[in-house]
């Protein structure tokens, strides 16, 4: 395992063939992904993921940014439009299995295919939970003075695209964030989703302000959204059309 450290700091639609940065992070997955290489002399197959930030139920960047979600509070750190390039748990560890199983390229990038900047992630996360959110932003300045070295992590722009990923063929169970969050969102509370949900010209109404609306909260129309498809516990029984939090 590396990670998408490994690209230089900025970077835009980097692939697997981008080269690597230059700064601390970048040299420990340069050096890491070096070393894991030498496995070819022995005659072993070796695959390397980069992986991004990883979203998860029980820890990292998830419990993290839902933490004021209570309060109504989604914040933001250094720029809002640094790019976040993310992949729920489910996806990196069936990516794990995907290349142990096939014949894959040697180096892939364990992301999702859409990234989302700072600000479209918390849009997002608020809007799943049917909050019309408060979005204050946390300045680098103080990032840097209360992580020191650290904060390079929390002030990251890397926008990374699954390019070798994609072209083996692995197929991603949550390659669009609003999946992602509503799995973890709702993961622990019984209730399911009707996938055909995402395909609806109410969802897609909702997607497409988030990813155009770049005001400082969401309009109107999406906070007054609901969801209309069934909200069902694990007995299949109908517990009412709106996703109210």
């Amino acid at each position: 395992t590396s990670a998408i450290g490994f690209y230089k700091e900025p970077v835009l639609n980097a692939d697997e063939s981008s080269p690597n940065g230059t700064d601390f992070m970048a040299h420990v997955c340069k050096d890491w992904e070096v070393e894991a290489s030498r496995f070819k002399e022995l005659g072993m197959d070796v695959g390397i993921i980069r992986t991004g930030i990883v979203l998860q139920k029980e820890g990292g960047f998830f419990p993290v940014a839902n933490k004021t979600a209570f309060l109504n509070i989604f914040p933001t750190v250094g720029s809002p439009q640094n790019y976040l390039s993310w992949i729920h748990i489910t996806d990196l560890c069936n990516l794990y299995t995907y290349m142990i199983e096939n014949k894959t390229p040697e180096v892939v990038n364990g992301v999702a295919p859409i990234s989302a900047t700072q600000i479209e992630f918390m849009k997002q996360l608020a809007a799943v939970q049917n909050k019309t959110g408060f979005y204050p932003n946390i300045p680098s300045t103080l990032i840097k003075t209360a992580m020191g070295q650290r904060s390079s992590v929390a002030l990251s722009n890397k926008q990374v695209v699954p390019k070798a990923t994609l072209a083996m063929g692995f197929k991603y169970e949550y390659g669009k964030l609003n999946e992602a969050l509503i799995d973890l969102v709702f993961a622990s509370t019984g209730y399911s989703f009707d996938s055909n949900f995402f395909d609806s010209a109410e969802f897609q109404k909702i997607y497409m302000d988030l990813n155009y609306n770049k005001s400082d909260s969401l309009s109107t129309s999406i906070a007054n959204s609901t969801f209309n498809s069934s909200v069902q516990n694990t007995s299949n029984q109908t517990i009412g059309n709106n996703v109210m939090y």
